[in-house]
């Protein structure tokens, strides 16, 4: 593949970082070189250690491959991204093993290259993040269970293990936490011995907003949940803008780093497209700031057993009316829901039900009919859900599906991929593709200010400006323009010993990770080779250097966000036994 127009500011910008890099990497990218070593080089040039050179030579006969290898890395222009896959391929071309080129792309041109059907066949490296949740299954399910391989759901290259997908399974089915505990840390190990990816770093949520402008603003750890701060009744939150903001009066302005692929929660399969419609739709319950489940547009859920729950829904609840077709909206019934959930069998985002509702098995190239479990309306507001076995997330995860009217069926009027249509506090009043996306109050949302939110939405529109550059996101927000920002990791420390500014933040819910093409045609379908490059990954020299310290190494998928399911130790002894950095020897 050529590379794109943008190759020759990649490279510039490859230099720039690895003069960055400093203390916390030059040494190993010096010995990479052969400027240098780190002590521990076997003598012939390439500066790696004997073993380290030997696993690589080993995996390259076993996959029956010369040296090097000519390949490609892949990421879309988050400039964070870019640099962090600079530095790896700038490790990786310092061997004798590889000649890798970078190529960036815009970013739902890189969302369809990773997420195709034959994404196995693929030979790039893919630069990617994850963001998961509050339970375990989240970190795992959707990207290393065999079930869940593109186009289903996210996993890539199409891993597969028995062992792997048992232990996934058995994680879901077990509610005592001690003994979930145990299952994913099982889990974990044996997927980081296997190494069909790396991970790279456990990310931080972070928002930068001018101290005159915003006030009440809490950062939400999930990045897909960014903006529930708005207004979030369910969750106890809201925020209000004040006079100094860069709109109209009660308007908020902010960004989003790409621009909105699909509006349809069906098919959103990229973390921009769900923070822009998560004042739009709404699940049944959500979970909060603190990592508890609320409830949303039900008012009570019962659990008769282990396997059955039944949902009583608000009253009154109201669709948004639609400006593009014939449908004036309406009051929210348990058919909606049900509905809702049945939608979203065979689309990209199946697992979202899937997960609990269960997914018979098919003949290879068909879809199933139905879900394995039911889904049984008993009145207007009541919605029994029998799934066929025990699911221990099911709390933390059912609210994931989201809601949308019936007529946004097959023969409705609704097309909720040009115009979402929920119940949520805010609908789309304006999109401009690649600049703008604009929300106004919905003036029938259903709460009624019996918490601690006034029941009105102190901010009556929210505005999104698309600004892809980061340095460009804060210059808006410096200058003015805007009144909320995901700043640069490098400018966070500034900005926060400035009084004109607030910032807020969050370990993330998920990881950043570099995945082998482990089922293509490449030398990355032997272990071995996959193991050495763990090790030839700067992550404390990536953190330090990309991330200005922001964040922490990572080892092992799940989060610290997740605490009771990992520890910092585990995630260590991960890196210690699999992937330490041979420079740090």
């Amino acid at each position: 593949m050529a590379r794109n127009d943008s190759q020759d500011n990649v490279n510039q910008n490859r230099r720039r970082l690895l003069q960055a890099m400093g203390a916390a990497g030059a040494a190993g990218l010096a010995g990479c070189s052969g400027l240098g070593g780190n002590g521990n080089g076997n003598g012939d040039g390439s500066g790696l250690p004997d073993d380290l050179q030997q696993q690589l030579s080993d995996g390259f006969e076993e996959a029956g491959f010369e040296t090097p290898w000519e390949g490609e890395i892949i990421t879309n222009e988050n400039p964070e991204r870019v640099q962090w896959a600079q530095v790896i391929q700038e490790e990786l071309n310092a061997t004798e093993f590889f000649d890798i080129e970078l190529n960036q792309f815009e970013w739902t041109t890189y969302v369809g290259r990773v997420l195709a059907e034959d994404s196995a066949e693929d030979e790039a490296l893919v630069c990617l993040g994850w963001s998961a949740g509050w339970d375990p299954d989240a970190y795992i399910r959707n990207l290393f269970h065999s079930d869940q391989h593109t186009p289903a759901c996210c996993n890539v290259n199409h891993f597969s293990d028995e062992e792997i997908d048992t232990l996934i399974d058995e994680g879901t089915s077990t509610t005592d936490i001690d003994e979930r505990a145990d299952i994913y840390q099982d889990a974990q190990e044996s997927i980081v011995e296997s190494s069909p990816v790396a991970f790279i770093r456990y990310g931080e949520e972070i928002d930068a907003f001018r101290s005159a402008a915003v006030e009440g603003w809490q950062t939400y750890p999930i990045n897909g949940g960014k903006y529930y701060s708005v207004y979030a009744p369910w969750a106890g939150v809201h925020a209000e803008v004040m006079g100094d903001n860069a709109g109209d009066e009660n308007e908020l302005i902010a960004t989003f780093s790409a621009d909105v692929a699909n509006t349809d929660p069906t098919e959103q399969n990229d973390t921009t497209s769900t923070m822009s419609t998560n004042l739009v739709y709404e699940g049944v319950m959500g979970v909060d700031y603190n990592g508890e489940p609320q409830m949303m547009l039900a008012e009570d859920l019962e659990q008769v057993s282990e396997t059955e729950y039944v949902f009583t829904l608000r009253e009154g609840v109201q669709f948004h009316p639609s400006q593009e077709f014939d449908f004036d909206g309406r009051e929210l019934t348990a058919e909606d829901v049900k509905f809702s959930w049945e939608r979203y069998l065979g689309t990209t985002r199946e697992a979202d039900v899937g997960d609990w509702l269960g997914v018979p098995d098919t003949p290879e190239g068909e879809s199933a009919d139905s879900f394995e479990g039911t889904l049984t309306v008993e009145g207007d507001y009541t919605l029994r859900v029998e799934l066929p076995e025990v699911y221990a997330p099911f709390q933390f995860t059912v609210g994931d599906a989201l809601i949308v009217p019936r007529e946004a069926g097959e023969d409705g009027p609704l097309d909720l991929s040009t115009e979402p249509i929920g119940t949520g506090p805010y609908r789309l009043d304006q999109y401009d593709p690649d600049e703008l996306w604009r929300l106004t109050a919905f003036d029938d949302h259903w709460y009624d200010g019996s918490g601690d939110v006034p029941a009105d939405q102190p901010i009556e529109t929210a505005t999104f400006r698309i600004i892809t550059e980061s340095s460009a996101r804060e210059a808006a927000l410096r200058g003015g323009d805007v009144d909320l920002a995901q700043p640069p990791q490098g400018s966070v420390s500034a900005l926060q010993e400035e009084s004109d500014f607030s910032v807020t933040s969050r370990i993330a819910g998920g990881f950043d990770m570099f995945i082998y093409p482990m089922n293509a045609d490449t030398p990355f379908q032997s272990q071995d080779v996959r193991l050495a490059a763990n090790r030839l990954i700067n992550r404390p020299g990536i953190v330090s250097a990309v991330y200005d310290g922001i964040g922490t190494p990572a080892y092992s998928p799940i989060s610290p966000l997740a605490g009771s399911f990992t520890s910092e130790e585990f995630n260590q002894r991960m890196g210690d036994e699999y992937s330490r950095y041979y420079g740090a020897e």
